[in-house]
């Protein structure tokens, strides 16, 4: 069983995850330029690119994403294949739909996807993950079941919420600014 180890397992998960990842960040690079791009005050050439506020950003999406693998991982539980395929799919689906909150500081509402490449990529990771979860032939070699269209719906519900906290937190991040 080449999926008994959970070393295998990270191994599994981070070929999985560089498999799925550069569709969306080479796909991400030819987003169309902001009709305000030129409007916007430029950011002081002494500005480290990542600075405080990029490290916590980055900090607060992976502990969302990690609070909500947690739980879907123990909603499933004492399944261990299914929580297990249930929290890599949860991971995977957090990704693709922060993709999309990712291509602007603005709402995602007015940016929504701008870049078609982009959501030929989202799409392509979605079909990929499916094809993990449902061929036969990949599930042994990366260590998933099948799930329901119940399971999935659940996964679908709890990644989706990136969106909605992504865009409060653009929100008052926007406030704050306004009100500087």
């Amino acid at each position: 069983n080449l999926t008994g180890n959970p070393v295998t397992k990270l191994i599994i998960m981070a070929g999985q995850y560089c498999l799925y990842m550069p569709f969306e960040e080479l796909f991400s690079s030819m987003q169309p330029a902001e009709k305000d791009i030129m409007e916007r005050k430029p950011r002081d050439k002494n500005e480290e690119i990542i600075n405080r506020k990029t490290i916590l950003d980055i900090a607060f999406v992976g502990l969302v994403m990690a609070v909500g693998t947690l739980y879907m991982f123990l909603n499933f539980m004492p399944d261990v294949k299914k929580a297990q395929t249930v929290a890599f799919t949860t991971i995977v689906f957090f990704q693709l739909f922060h993709s999309i909150n990712s291509q602007s500081d603005k709402s995602v509402l007015k940016v929504w996807i701008a870049n078609k490449y982009l959501a030929i990529a989202i799409i392509s990771s979605f079909v990929l993950q499916l094809a993990v979860i449902y061929l036969p032939l990949l599930g042994p070699i990366f260590g998933t079941v099948s799930l329901s269209a119940g399971d999935m719906l659940k996964i679908s519900l709890v990644s989706f919420l990136i969106i909605p906290v992504v865009e409060a937190k653009k929100f008052i991040s926007s406030r704050s600014k306004k009100n500087a």
